[in-house]
């Protein structure tokens, strides 16, 4: 609620107003990726396998993001309430009591809500963290774009100064004591 107090903002313009996804903070993606992939995780746990126990832990999982999440502004407040909302109709699930009365302390009408569906352009990563090894030891990362060139990449990777001095034919030993 502090958050809406310093944004001016009220919970029925959130509740009502649709999500512009254009030019989202890095964690402000980061949060709808884990809200859309939570989405997606439950479905597939319920609806496909019957897993019961791993949607709990999704949801866990969302919490935790979410608790971790702080909106530097509206857009970002937007993206908040959704992954919020999202995650107490997904506990509904599980907890319909405790989810139902935190929506309706939202100020949304749980006879009306529909199962949230995953947006498959939320999914989409812009970029990677991949890790570099030599000889089966992680000597660095780097963040690349998803369909780099392979080649490119190895470039890239050769020009880390953690990789390079392991590449170099440059072969330090240690002197061992007897």
């Amino acid at each position: 609620m502090q958050a809406l107090t310093a944004a001016n903002i009220s919970i029925d313009t959130l509740n009502s107003a649709t999500l512009n996804t254009d030019g989202l903070s890095k964690e402000a993606k980061n949060l709808r990726r884990k809200t859309h992939e939570t989405i997606a995780k439950i479905d597939s746990d319920l609806g496909d396998r019957l897993a019961l126990n791993t949607p709990v832990s999704s949801l866990m999982e969302l919490a935790n993001e979410l608790t971790g999440f702080n909106a530097s502004n509206e857009q970002e407040l937007h993206v908040k309430h959704e992954a919020l909302t999202n995650l107490l109709i997904m506990l509904s699930v599980y907890a319909p009591h405790v989810g139902e009365h935190l929506l309706e302390q939202l100020g949304l009408d749980t006879l009306t809500l529909d199962y949230p569906t995953v947006d498959e352009s939320a999914l989409v990563q812009d970029m990677i963290t991949m890790v570099v090894q030599v000889n089966g030891k992680m000597r660095g990362k780097m963040d690349v774009a998803p369909n780099s060139d392979p080649e490119q990449l190895k470039e890239q990777a050769r020009t880390m100064e953690s990789v390079a001095k392991f590449i170099t034919g440059e072969i330090k030993k240690r002197n061992r004591r007897s």
